[in-house]
């Protein structure tokens, strides 16, 4: 909402997320700005492109959940599943998507916390403060590729390996 003089000259609040998009949309932006950790109340102040901002730093968040629930569920399903003797593996899915599960809520909860607690100094240089932000997430980053690397490189490379 931003202030507008109305005919009287009282100050009116308009709401932009009303006046941008429809009511799925709203939905959908909301769900991704607390993805992201911004405050709904606040960005209801704040012009459409902050709003455009919120989302998408909430939808890179909730991607790298999928995406870390995707390779905790391979990772659990390689790892606990049998191979029968026609050669077809099957995982045990009491183990896998209870640990995919909690390993996105992790994730979700990391990354999130990271995500809303790291602040630029309002320049277009990357300074050292910002570069020292950046690590865990970084760190988180290569944790999640090697959860995801790991298992798949066993998976491509099976039949070598059993020679």
């Amino acid at each position: 909402m931003s202030q507008k003089n109305n005919s009287i000259g009282m100050n009116e609040l308009v709401d932009y997320q009303k006046k941008e998009y429809g009511k799925t949309m709203d939905r959908i932006m909301k769900f991704l700005w607390k993805c992201g950790g911004a405050d709904a109340q606040i960005l209801q102040y704040a012009p459409y492109s902050d709003h455009i901002k919120a989302a998408g730093i909430g939808g890179v968040v909730l991607a790298t959940t999928v995406m870390a629930m995707i390779a905790m569920g391979f990772a659990m399903h390689t790892i606990f599943g049998e191979n029968t003797k026609d050669g077809v593996h099957h995982g045990n899915w009491f183990v896998t998507i209870p640990a995919a599960l909690v390993w996105g809520l992790i994730i979700f909860n990391l990354d999130r916390f990271i995500v809303s607690t790291v602040k630029g100094d309002g320049t277009e240089k990357i300074t050292w403060g910002e570069w020292g932000a950046m690590l865990p997430r970084l760190f988180m980053a290569v944790i999640i590729g090697l959860t995801i690397s790991a298992p798949l490189e066993t998976y491509i490379f099976q039949k070598e390996i059993q020679r």
